[in-house]
C-alpha cells in the first residue's frame, strides 16, 4: 500500500471517530438540553447523595428533565435546581424523591403523587419550589444503627444477665435462711389439705343420705316459685323505685321553684333587712309617740286629761257643737238664697231694674198662707218656687 492510500485510510478513519464521538455526545451527554426549552423548578432536600448535574428526573418512569444546579444552603438544607421540559406540567400537589437504581450509586429524581390523591388542577410555575421531597435511606447508615441497636441490646441482655444472677442469689439466700419457716408453711399446707379431704369426704356422705337428697329435691322444686316470687318482689321494686324517681323529681321541681323564690331574696337581702330595721325603728318611735300620747291622757292636768275627766269642760264643748251645727244649719237657706239670686242676675240681669220700678213676688214667689215665719229660726226652709 503507497503512502497516500494510506493517508486516506487515516483520513477516513479520524473522520469516523469524531462522527462517532459526536453522535455520542450527543446521545449520551448534555447536547440534547440545548435544542430543549426548559423552565425551572427548586427541590428542596434535607440531603441529596449522588445527586449531580445532568441527573434525569423522570415521573412515572418517563425523564421529564435533568437537574442543572447543586447547592449546598447555610441552612444545612440542599438546594436543587431541576430544568423541566417545556409542556411537562407538574402540579401544586407533586411530590419528589431521590431513587438509587444501580450497584454503581448512580441516582435519579422521582416526581409522585400520593396514592389514591388526584392531580391538582393548579400547576407549579417557573421558579417555585417543592417542599415535599424526601432523601432515600442509605444502606450503610442503616446498617451502623442496627449495629449500634444490637450492641444496646446485647448490652441489656448482659445487664438482664447479671441482674437474673443476684436474684437468684438472693432467692438462694432467702431459702437457706427461712428453710425453718418454708417447713412450717408445707407442715400446714399440708394439714389444710387433710382438712379439705375431710370436708370432702363429709359432702359425699351427706349426699349419699338418700333422705337429704329427696329433701333437696323439694328445695330446688320450690326454686322455680322462689324465683317467681323474687322476679315479683323485683317488679315491685321497679315500680317502687318509678314512683321514687317521680317523687324525687317532683322535690327537684319544687326545689327548683324555692331556689328561684329565695334567690330574689337573697339578693335583695341586704335592702330588705333595711326595710325591716327602718321598719322596726319608726314602730319603735311610733309606740314611743303612743305612750307620751297615752300619758298626756291620763294626765289630768292636761287639756285632754281635763276633757276626758272633767264633764264641765264636755258639757261646754258639746254646747259649743250643738250652737254651731244649729248656725250652719240656719245658713243653709241664706246661702241657697244667695245662689239663687246670682243665678237669677246671670240669667236676667235687667229684672232688679224692673223689681226697683215694680216689685214683685221675688224669685221665691209668693208664700202659702199658712207659711210661718217663725220656722225659719229652727229649720231650713222647705218652700220653693
Amino acid at each position: 500500500m503507497n503512502e497516500r492510500a494510506l493517508q486516506f485510510w487515516v483520513g477516513v478513519m479520524v473522520l469516523a471517530t469524531g462522527l462517532i464521538a459526536a453522535i455520542l455526545i450527543l446521545l449520551l451527554g448534555n447536547m440534547p438540553t440545548i435544542f430543549q426549552k426548559t423552565y425551572t423548578l427548586h427541590l428542596a432536600f434535607t440531603d441529596a447523595p449522588n445527586v449531580t448535574e445532568n441527573t434525569p428526573v423522570r415521573r412515572s418512569g418517563v425523564m421529564i428533565g435533568r437537574i442543572k444546579k447543586v447547592d449546598l444552603l447555610p441552612s444545612g438544607m440542599v438546594d436543587v435546581t431541576a430544568g423541566i421540559h417545556q409542556g411537562q406540567c407538574v402540579p401544586e400537589n407533586i411530590r419528589c424523591r431521590i431513587l438509587t437504581g444501580s450497584l454503581l450509586g448512580d441516582a435519579e429524581i422521582e416526581f409522585y403523587l400520593p396514592p389514591g390523591e388526584p392531580p391538582s388542577k393548579t400547576f407549579l410555575a417557573d421558579g417555585e419550589t417543592i417542599k415535599h421531597c424526601e432523601t432515600p435511606v442509605n444502606p450503610l447508615a442503616a446498617v451502623g444503627n442496627l449495629e449500634e441497636g444490637m450492641s444496646k441490646a446485647i448490652n441489656s441482655v448482659s445487664m438482664a444477665s447479671e441482674s437474673l444472677d443476684r436474684t437468684l442469689g438472693k432467692i438462694d439466700k432467702m431459702l437457706d435462711t427461712n428453710q425453718q419457716h418454708i417447713d412450717s408453711i408445707i407442715a400446714r399446707t399440708d394439714e389444710t389439705l387433710k382438712l379439705v379431704q375431710n370436708t370432702a369426704d363429709f359432702t359425699h356422705d351427706l349426699m349419699s343420705d338418700p333422705k337429704f337428697r329427696e329433701n333437696l329435691k323439694g328445695e330446688f322444686a320450690q326454686l322455680p316459685e322462689t324465683l317467681r316470687s323474687a322476679r315479683d318482689a323485683v317488679g315491685q321494686m321497679s315500680t317502687t323505685m318509678k314512683n321514687m324517681d317521680h317523687t324525687m323529681s317532683l322535690i327537684d321541681k319544687n326545689l327548683t321553684n324555692v331556689n328561684r323564690l329565695t334567690q330574689p331574696l337573697g339578693e335583695s337581702g341586704e335592702r330588705i333587712a333595711a326595710n325591716i330595721d327602718d321598719s322596726v325603728r319608726r314602730l319603735n318611735q311610733l309606740m314611743v309617740e303612743l305612750e307620751t300620747f297615752g300619758r298626756r291622757i291620763n294626765n289630768p292636768e292636761g287639756t285632754l286629761g281635763r276633757l276626758t275627766q272633767d264633764d264641765e269642760i264636755y258639757e261646754r264643748l258639746n254646747r259649743t257643737i250643738r250652737n254651731v251645727e244649729e248656725i250652719s244649719y240656719r245658713l243653709k237657706p241664706i246661702v241657697n238664697d244667695a245662689r239663687i239670686i246670682s243665678d237669677k242676675l246671670a240669667r236676667h240681669p235687667g229684672s232688679i231694674l224692673r223689681d226697683a220700678v215694680r216689685p214683685g213676688a221675688g224669685t221665691k214667689g209668693l208664700p202659702p198662707a199658712d207659711w210661718d215665719p217663725s220656722r225659719c229660726a229652727t229649720q231650713p226652709s222647705t218652700w220653693t218656687r
